[in-house]
């Protein structure tokens, strides 16, 4: 599967979406989609699926910005990479997209809000939750889909929800939702994927508020992963989906230097003194920008660190999934070739990834690599002083190289410790709502048995009518 990740440790405004650990975002989150930002930290366990914070979205008031987007990668041609394509070039393909995260809300909500929306005003949601706690599925018309799960958000505890959206298996687009480790809903949508999904727009979690629409409530969000796959075979009704949870990060804070050294702990000067330590300087929550980082203008330089925390995937787990690298980011110069993430494991170096968009202003970016010397990444390489972390210039030769990091945490870890139930096996429904009119309105289109035949044709209810009241009068000689 591909796996998206983001919003993460580093806590900068600009990280890269797609998931993140533990409410590891600053309350300074400023996304550079969107700038009235309503995202805060909340350390109440109970809103947990683990570890020590979450995420909390406000949506007490109208026009508040309660989204971060889950389905572009900055990585890709400095462009947006529509949900649910994996290019800026393939954005309409249909695939397997499986959103996770622990979910609850506070008890005040006093209208409908977005749990995956397109992340604008006047959003489209394709996930909601309504006043009473039940998940709602829409399409990119507003037009409902299926029946609602009714009660299954919390007003205080973290419930994990998984939501599939199957585009291979059927013509059209089939949703699973699965809350808590049992499947409560699913139903064929009778949209194709993009009758479904407007994908042009970038699928986030939570909603950005239009003007006058106050739903009076917190949504909060933790451990939040987006997967796709376009492999047929991945559909969660033929292979258990993991239930994905996330670790490390900021809790694996930098503490000592790896294997290379060569970056140089400096700082911009004015107010600003030397870090005691490369380390320190790198682990400063929320970051400094300029203040304090760790920079290099030599082709070829590397520098790693380890963590002395202990190792943040707890003993009982199944699997990992993978690591997450991110950080915080800015070049010396315009002309400046960007540096990139690199992780080494026993001797052996990843090759070095892109760190994302790196410009004059500090911006987070992410890397997802591959484990350095192949095979799959296991319980031990996240125990501390294993895995090394780092930053390097990505050519050697004559590349005008100069850029800082201010901030980088240990990977973030995927793993589980649970596999989800098989979902129900798609099933085309004899009887379909449809996709709605063009104006957004929840107009029904339904399968109607021709008086004849028998055989069911899709083409409006009034219509399916009038062609049968038509055959009716033919066979009576009219």
């Amino acid at each position: 599967m591909t796996y998206n990740f983001g919003f993460g440790t580093a806590g900068d405004g600009t990280m890269i979406p797609n998931g993140f650990e533990s409410g590891d975002v600053q309350a300074d989150f400023v996304s550079t989609l969107y700038a009235v930002p309503a995202a805060t930290i909340d350390a109440t366990p109970a809103r947990q699926l683990g570890g020590a914070r979450c995420a909390a979205l406000n949506m007490s008031a109208a026009a508040n910005n309660a989204a971060w987007p889950l389905g572009y990668d900055r990585n890709i041609g400095g462009g947006y990479t529509a949900f649910p394509g994996r290019s800026a070039t393939d954005p309409k393909t249909p695939c397997i997209a499986i959103f996770s995260a622990g979910v609850s809300r506070t008890g005040s909500q006093t209208a409908e809000i977005g749990l995956l929306t397109d992340g604008t005003q006047l959003a489209h949601r394709y996930a909601a939750i309504d006043t009473g706690g039940g998940i709602k599925i829409y399409n990119k018309l507003g037009a409902l889909r299926g029946a609602t799960a009714s009660g299954q958000i919390s007003t205080t505890t973290a419930r994990p929800v998984a939501i599939i959206f199957d585009g291979l298996t059927l013509p059209t687009v089939w949703v699973s939702i699965v809350v808590a480790g049992a499947e409560v809903a699913a139903f064929d949508t009778q949209n194709t994927w993009t009758e479904f999904f407007d994908t042009t727009a970038v699928l986030s979690v939570g909603e950005y508020l239009p003007p006058a629409y106050s739903p009076n409530t917190t949504l909060y969000v933790d451990d939040v992963v987006l997967e796709t796959s376009y492999t047929a075979s991945d559909a969660p009704h033929l292979n258990a989906y993991p239930a994905l949870r996330i670790s490390g990060g900021a809790t694996t804070p930098a503490t000592a230097e790896g294997f290379y050294t060569a970056w140089a702990n400096q700082t911009d000067g004015g107010s600003c003194t030397l870090a005691a330590t490369k380390m320190a300087a790198i682990s400063e929550t929320p970051h400094d920008g300029g203040c304090h980082y760790v920079t290099s203008t030599v082709a070829s330089d590397k520098q790693t660190f380890t963590y002395s925390a202990a190792n943040p995937i707890p003993a009982g787990a199944l699997g990992v999934r993978t690591a997450v690298l991110k950080g915080v980011t800015a070049l010396r110069g315009a002309s400046k070739v960007p540096m990139g993430w690199l992780l080494r494991l026993g001797g052996v170096d990843s090759p070095t990834g892109s760190a994302g968009t790196q410009t004059t202003a500090y911006l987070g970016g992410a890397y997802v690599p591959a484990r350095p010397g192949g095979g799959s990444w296991a319980l031990a390489d996240a125990a501390p002083g294993v895995v090394e972390f780092g930053c390097g210039n990505v050519n050697a030769g004559a590349v005008d190289y100069g850029a800082n990091t201010t901030q980088m945490f240990g990977p973030e870890w995927l793993w589980w410790t649970a596999l989800l139930p098989l979902t129900s096996t798609p099933s085309v429904s004899p009887v379909t709502q449809g996709p709605g009119d063009a104006d957004g309105t929840n107009a029904r289109r339904e399968y109607v048995p021709d008086p004849l035949s028998g055989v069911r044709s899709r083409g409006g209810f009034m219509a399916a009518m009038r062609r049968a009241d038509r055959d009716v009068r033919r066979v009576a000689g009219a």
